[in-house]
């Protein structure tokens, strides 16, 4: 949408160098800031599909770790 916004805005001389800097900025930096809020909906969706279990929840037990005392 904003790149129709843009071309229509600077027809007949579309700056294409700003819109490709632009662009390629935009391919960097929004993955990292939309992250959190990307993975919090696929975990949801998961939840969804396949509700936790009993052993789901359990807490794990590293082998050699629970019984050594110095």
């Amino acid at each position: 949408m904003g790149l129709l916004v843009g071309l229509l805005i600077t027809w007949p001389a579309v700056p294409w160098n700003w819109f490709t800097v632009i662009g390629i900025g935009l391919a960097l930096v929004f993955p990292i800031l939309v992250f959190p809020h990307t993975k919090l909906l696929y975990l949801a969706i998961d939840l969804a599909f396949r509700p936790a279990e009993p052993p789901d929840l359990a807490t794990p037990v590293e082998p050699g770790v629970a019984g050594k005392r110095n």
